[in-house]
């Protein structure tokens, strides 16, 4: 097709997420390059669709992600996309590890063992645990990266969420609170998203919270919402927590 004629990934998403499934199938065979060498910079090698099993589970990771992107939320897809096939391996490389420790009795002592096998058994699960724990170090750095970024985006340093942090519990769970509302609620995250700003007068009535201690805690709220409205999953851990 000529290029000015290729759809936009935009109208591809649409139009897969409506259902039609011949969108879905042009998406992923467009962006198939871009999923097979965000594999290979994880797993540091290069991988094959059809050969190897991190490839199938990208692409499987791939597809979750055309169903679950939210334009309103603010990033794009190729972000939201990455972000999905990398805990998808890494959820992956968990589970083979798991599996891979439970060994039958009857393969304690094979007959047809090789010599050094156990060893190079060993030395691949081991691989594979600090592999997945380097890729979640190296996703949750990014993560706070992103974070950060965003946070200029809205006129506040990541250094100063210790400060505006609320000190007493009730207080800082009210303003969690408060966050998850204007991330859940369309039309508040649209006003967020586009002024930059709390949609006070609305957020008020929704929350026990006073108009006066709602504007003290405006950065650390929009600094909440912008966690629970993105895709900064070790964040919203941490706040959950």
């Amino acid at each position: 097709m000529p290029p000015d004629l290729e759809r936009s990934l935009d109208d591809l998403l649409s139009a897969a997420q409506a259902g039609d499934h011949d969108s879905r199938d042009e998406c992923i065979r467009k962006y198939a390059p871009f999923i097979l060498s965000t594999v290979s910079r994880l797993v540091g090698h290069y991988v094959e669709m059809g050969v190897d099993d991190e490839a199938s589970v990208a692409l499987v990771a791939f597809n979750e992600a055309i169903d679950a992107f939210k334009r309103e939320r603010g990033a794009g897809f190729l972000a939201f996309a990455q972000t999905v096939i990398k805990r998808r391996l890494i959820d992956h490389l968990r589970k083979r590890s798991s599996q891979s420790r439970e060994i039958p009795l009857s393969a304690l002592v094979p007959e047809n063992e090789e010599p050094g096998q156990r060893d190079s058994d060993t030395q691949n699960r081991a691989g594979a645990l600090e592999y997945s724990k380097r890729v979640e170090d190296q996703e949750r750095s990014e993560e706070i990266l992103l974070y950060a970024q965003r946070l200029q985006e809205f006129g506040i340093r990541f250094q100063e969420l210790v400060v505006i942090s609320p000190k007493h519990e009730d207080a800082r769970v009210n303003a969690i609170h408060a966050a998850r509302v204007v991330a859940n609620e369309p039309e508040f995250l649209h006003y967020l998203l586009e002024r930059h700003e709390l949609p006070l007068r609305a957020l008020e009535k929704r929350v026990s919270t006073s108009r006066k201690t709602l504007e003290r805690q405006r950065k650390y709220i929009i600094s909440v919402a912008l966690i629970f409205a993105g895709d900064f999953e070790y964040l919203r851990q941490y706040v959950e927590k």
